[in-house]
């Protein structure tokens, strides 16, 4: 299988690390606009360098998937070009900028899907159940993000537990939401439930919970979401049929719908 990836920050490493973990032979090809500190891991990997990512799908035809992992306002450029191309892609969260919902709503990639592993999160299964149970829940997360990403809460980590609620409870009928770009609070009403949202990324140390009916399960990141939900796509664009974790192009839009009735303050 040959594999394109656009970029290789912390979530575009990781991911080519998990790949070469899944598949050992996997070709890599690998968009790096710097080839700087990571270029190392990059040749352990024994990925091929591009700088210049149009050069790396004009150089490629035929690839089997690309990975979508460089800074969201490059996603729907990049999206667009795999899309002429026929190439099935994985992209992080958040898709895209809110502007451009509906030119992502008008691609029909086939087995393309979006960066959301909290739904292969070990012990989402337990959780999930206990959500649609009781149709209230209630996230909260904080991380010492912000010198990394800057004042982008919204982005950097709102965003799977918002796909993660639209999943559980159904799609939002209202939003009530605010963000200052350090942190982001407030309600979603959902078809079958509410879920309500508290989130910062100028404190440490890392947390990730959900708390419903009286039980709070933690919800910290491991890498074995990450390798599941990679997994899953992989084998889906093999041909294998769809996991029902995998979330779709359509519900990147959705999030991101939502992501963009957050009020700023």
């Amino acid at each position: 299988m040959k594999v394109l990836i656009f970029g290789v920050g912390s979530i575009g490493s990781r991911h080519m690390r998990n790949i070469r973990e899944l598949m050992p032979l996997v070709e890599l090809n690998v968009f790096d606009p710097k080839a700087s500190a990571s270029t190392e891991a990059l040749i352990d990997c024994g990925a091929t360098i591009y700088n210049d990512w149009k050069t790396l799908i004009e150089w490629n035809p035929g690839a089997d998937a690309a990975i979508i992992a460089s800074p969201t306002e490059a996603h729907l450029e990049q999206a667009i070009a795999l899309h002429n191309s026929g190439i099935p892609f994985y992209i992080e969260k958040p898709i895209g900028m809110p502007d451009q919902i509906a030119q992502f709503a008008r691609m029909n990639v086939d087995r393309c899907a979006v960066g959301y592993q909290y739904r292969f999160h070990p012990v989402c299964y337990k959780a999930g159940a206990i959500i649609r149970d009781s149709q209230s829940v209630r996230f909260a997360a904080n991380d010492d993000l912000l010198n990394r990403y800057g004042p982008d809460c919204l982005s950097y980590i709102a965003a799977h537990p918002i796909d993660t609620a639209l999943w559980l409870l159904g799609s939002a009928a209202s939003v009530d939401m605010v963000t200052n770009g350090l942190s982001v609070y407030g309600r979603i009403q959902h078809v079958f439930g509410t879920s309500g949202h508290l989130y910062r990324i100028d404190m440490g140390p890392r947390r990730s919970v959900v708390s419903t009916g009286g039980e709070t399960i933690s919800l910290d990141p491991c890498n074995e979401m990450y390798i599941d939900a990679l997994r899953a796509w992989l084998e889906w664009v093999a041909g294998a049929q769809k996991d029902y974790r995998t979330a779709t192009l359509s519900d990147g839009c959705n999030a991101l719908e939502v992501m963009s009735k957050v009020r700023r303050i």
